[in-house]
């Protein structure tokens, strides 16, 4: 376990926010993101990223499987975000592509085929999205500057220890022109009552919002040109049209 700062603006300064599974999520008090700590190490977060099994007072796998459900729903965003084009560029990369539904999504929406390629470090998940025909490497798969002209990026900003290091590196890997896509919680500003749950800490490891992942972009040298925001579940408890939690979709273009 590791202590750590914002990652967003540098403060050390936070406040309480929530426990769970061991681990306690703290609100900066500098800009209002929400991280795991302490949290694990480097190491160990990407050990997890492997095996799918993250540690904690109670220890829990997430691997999963294939789900044909979540494909219509990325058909709808894609059809939005990009307002019905279906010319989508050359060549495009899904980072973290889990079983390949984005990818089949892709497939479906832009006839897209042996131009995609997705990166995902769960050995389960690479071989069930090879399993349907998808090119798909691990985690130390480097690209080359300006080699892909769209990148994706779903559900993947709350796990990275450092969105900010991160995404400067793959921002690198865009044309310039290039587009990224990134899907996240927009939930940082909400309080702990209609934050969606459970948190599944440590497997997410930070919370944040349209304002603040616009910010990480910009600083990257990616400029927001659409946003979509959806609801995300239903929550026990909760009438679903009331509840304020989002997923929100933003894509970005490479200045």
């Amino acid at each position: 376990m590791i202590a750590v700062s914002c990652y967003q603006c540098g403060s050390p300064s936070t406040r309480p926010y929530a426990e769970e599974n061991g681990f306690r999520l703290v609100k900066c008090r500098g800009c209002g993101l929400l991280y795991v700590n302490p949290r694990p190490s480097d190491e160990e977060v990407s050990e997890a990223a492997r095996t799918g099994l993250h540690q904690g007072a109670a220890a829990f796998e997430r691997v999963g499987e294939f789900d044909e459900r979540k494909i219509a729903t990325y058909l709808h965003v894609l059809e939005r975000i990009f307002r019905g084009r279906r010319d989508l560029g050359a060549r495009w990369l899904d980072i973290g592509c889990g079983h390949g539904e984005f990818l089949v999504a892709l497939q479906r929406y832009a006839s897209l085929d042996e131009t995609l390629l997705g990166i995902e470090p769960s050995k389960p998940k690479r071989e069930s999205a090879r399993g349907r025909g998808l090119n798909v490497v691990d985690e130390t798969f480097r690209a080359e500057p300006a080699a892909f002209d769209c990148i994706s990026l779903l559900n993947v900003y709350s796990h990275l220890p450092d969105p900010v290091s991160a995404l400067e590196d793959w921002a690198a890997w865009l044309k310039p022109g290039g587009q990224l896509l990134l899907q996240t919680g927009d939930s940082c500003h909400l309080p702990p009552r209609y934050h969606h749950k459970p948190f599944e800490l440590p497997d997410h490891l930070s919370f944040s919002n349209e304002r603040l992942v616009s910010e990480v972009l910009e600083r990257v040298g990616l400029r927001v040109v659409r946003s979509v925001k959806l609801r995300h579940g239903a929550y026990p408890g909760w009438q679903f049209w009331k509840h304020p939690y989002r997923d929100m979709w933003l894509l970005a273009e490479r200045r």
